[in-house]
């Protein structure tokens, strides 16, 4: 069973309806990855310096079946993840592949610079229009 990880920029109150839009990638800006746990972005927020791993994201809305969830990612993720210039985004990586998750998945760090890189535009943007980043992900 995969799971499909969207981080979308939208106000906690489209949460709901950010989860009934099947569509919803192509209404709000968003990145699309396959297969990107919460454990693994609670590593991340760990590699930034925020604390509590995946229990950091607040649940916003759940479907009946919880097979798809919208939470917000922690306030300073995109803040800490805007401001990183790309010489940052290796450090980043590299914390992020020692993680729990991905070094037990043998992740090199190089292959986490594509979706950094798209985190980090996705929180640039998000810091501009002044709302956080949310989360979808689905069973």
């Amino acid at each position: 069973m995969g799971i499909l990880t969207d981080i979308l920029v939208a106000a906690p109150s489209e949460a709901r309806s950010i989860l009934a839009d099947l569509r919803h990638a192509s209404n709000w800006p968003c990145e699309q990855f396959k297969g990107l746990t919460p454990i693994e972005l609670g590593d991340l927020c760990s590699a930034l310096g925020i604390e509590g791993g995946c229990q950091a994201f607040r649940l916003l809305a759940a479907d009946d079946h919880a097979k798809a969830q919208v939470y917000q990612f922690p306030e300073d993720f995109p803040k800490l993840l805007a401001v990183c210039d790309d010489a940052q985004l290796v450090g980043v990586a590299a914390k992020w592949a020692a993680g729990e998750e991905l070094s037990f998945e043998g992740v090199d760090p190089a292959d986490m610079d594509v979706p950094l890189r798209r985190m980090r535009e996705l929180s640039k943007y998000a810091l501009v229009a002044n709302k956080p980043l949310l989360l979808w992900l689905a069973v």
